[in-house]
């Protein structure tokens, strides 16, 4: 019982935290967006970043049911303003992070760990 009540009180303490870290970035990548037609496929992919934020044109072919070709335009789109990086550094099989969000779940991590620990 006790250990649930410390993951509780873990959860209230850092969960709004987390939540606002994540909007923050979300605000940041609609920034860098700006100007991008607003029926761009990269709209649609934004708030997918946040459940993955590691993301490839066959995610984004099954998840958003796009093309390969409108997969590619939006990752084109989301790199060159910003928002993703490619990080695979191959011709086939690419992965596109945001690391803001990466960055915000990583500080999250070592809050709890550090909330454990003390």
């Amino acid at each position: 019982m006790r250990s649930f009540a410390q993951a509780s009180r873990i959860a209230a303490v850092t969960g709004s935290t987390l939540v606002d870290a994540l909007a923050a970035q979300l605000d940041d990548s609609r920034t860098k967006l700006r100007g991008l037609r607003s029926d761009a496929a990269a709209w649609r992919v934004l708030p997918h970043l946040i459940v993955h934020p590691a993301v490839n044109t066959r995610y984004l072919m099954n998840a958003l049911s796009f093309g390969e070709m409108a997969s590619l335009r939006a990752l084109d789109a989301l790199a060159s303003r910003g928002v993703l990086t490619e990080t695979s550094g191959k011709d086939r099989n690419r992965i596109w992070q945001h690391a803001g969000i990466l960055g915000a779940l990583d500080d999250y991590a070592a809050q709890i760990q550090r909330m454990q620990v003390g």
